[in-house]
């Protein structure tokens, strides 16, 4: 379930997969072809020629993965099983570099205050 507006698009997913409808009896829904149309209708009000629902899709994924919130960067891309969202988007894996040679630093020379003493 998730908030359009002010509606809340619910996983139709009885009608099929890609499909949200606006409520949970599925009555009123729409598929990848209509969400396909209305995207286009947005992408070019905003004049954004290269804007794509995938290219939207994968910015969420990598938008997510960033912040480390991989479970639900797996859970918004549908994958199910994480290691796939893991493999798509480990390019946006936060790297922290400086904090992982301290810590090999420390575990091989002890913390930096006893080699003082």
């Amino acid at each position: 379930m998730s908030r359009h507006g002010s509606t809340i698009l619910w996983p139709a997913t009885r009608q099929g997969r890609g499909c949200l409808s606006r409520g949970p009896t599925g009555r009123r829904r729409f598929c990848r072809p209509s969400l396909g149309h209305r995207f286009e209708r947005l992408r070019n009000a905003a004049e954004l020629p290269d804007a794509t629902l995938h290219r939207l899709r994968h910015t969420v994924g990598t938008h997510l993965v960033a912040q480390g919130k991989i479970l639900k960067a797996a859970a918004r891309q549908r994958h199910r099983d994480p290691s796939t969202t893991l493999r798509n988007y480990a390019d946006a894996l936060p790297l922290d570099d400086e904090g992982a040679a301290d810590e090999l630093d420390i575990l091989f020379n002890g913390p930096a205050i006893t080699r003082l003493l």
